[in-house]
């Protein structure tokens, strides 16, 4: 009898134990760790193939983009990397992150933008402020990405990514953002970087 009362007792905390275990695993906030990367935009230029990742997860959005290139000399990778505080786009449309694929000057920058846009206008500009060409507008569709990958990257559904391009150095200068019609939502001048 008395072995039965001392099972009785044990079990109780026991329990205890458990349930708050598993209220702690279940209150646990999403983003607690980071998430893996997930690849938003990739293509191919000018020999080099090249992708832009994201993933999110403890507090962060953070961003990855690479170059893989075969040359004479055999093939040779290059990167770059940032991460900012994590949080819906401020604004419909940024830069994110860039990288330059040939000697020419010429590069693959990532744009994010917020959920309600589907179309993007850049116009390209000369960097160096010379005559080199003149400006032109790029139409870019913007993606989202795949329930999967939001899970694997733990990222939310409120951002789209889109890509740009192009053998010679160029700066954005204005972007218009359009919706899922093609209908405008904003245009506005930016600063241009390089």
């Amino acid at each position: 009898m008395l072995d039965h009362i001392g099972l009785d007792r044990m079990r109780l905390p026991l329990a205890i134990a458990v349930a708050v275990g598993l209220i702690l695993f279940v209150a646990a906030p999403a983003g607690a760790s980071p998430g893996r990367y997930v690849i938003a935009a990739k293509g191919v230029l000018d020999g080099a193939a090249w992708s832009f990742s994201v993933r999110g997860g403890d507090g962060q959005r953070c961003y990855s983009g690479r170059q893989e290139r075969l040359d004479v000399t055999g093939a040779w990778n290059s990167g770059a990397a940032t991460c900012h505080e994590a949080r819906e786009p401020s604004r419909e449309w940024q830069h994110i992150l860039g990288l330059e694929l040939n000697a020419g000057g010429g590069g693959a920058e990532l744009q994010q933008t917020s959920a309600r846009v589907h179309f993007l206008e850049l116009l390209l500009s000369d960097p160096f402020g010379g005559d080199a060409y003149e400006p032109e507008w790029r139409s870019l569709r913007t993606r989202a990405l795949t329930a999967g990958q939001r899970a694997k990257a733990k990222l939310g559904p409120g951002y789209r990514f889109a890509a740009l391009a192009s053998l010679r150095p160029f700066c954005i200068t204005a972007v218009r953002t359009f919706d899922r019609e093609r209908e405008p939502l904003r245009e506005r001048k930016v600063p241009c970087e390089y």
